[in-house]
């Protein structure tokens, strides 16, 4: 069986939401993509460690039977 995952991800729409977390909404597309490339690499299997994503320790994304 293939399983397959299709997910919507988006940048964020208001500068008020951004501004409420004390994100810098003029630069959300370049953190956007930062955080893609940080996702990709942990479901490849890659571990991961900084960038907005970080979890304080090494991640790794892994498959569940």
């Amino acid at each position: 069986m293939l399983n397959r995952l299709i997910l919507g991800v988006g940048s964020g729409s208001t500068r008020d939401d951004f501004e409420l977390l004390g994100y810098d909404y003029d630069h959300r597309f370049r953190t956007f993509k930062n955080d893609l490339e940080i996702m990709n690499r942990a479901w490849n299997g890659e571990p991961v460690n900084g960038g907005t994503l970080s979890t304080g320790r090494d991640a790794r994304a892994t498959r569940q039977s």
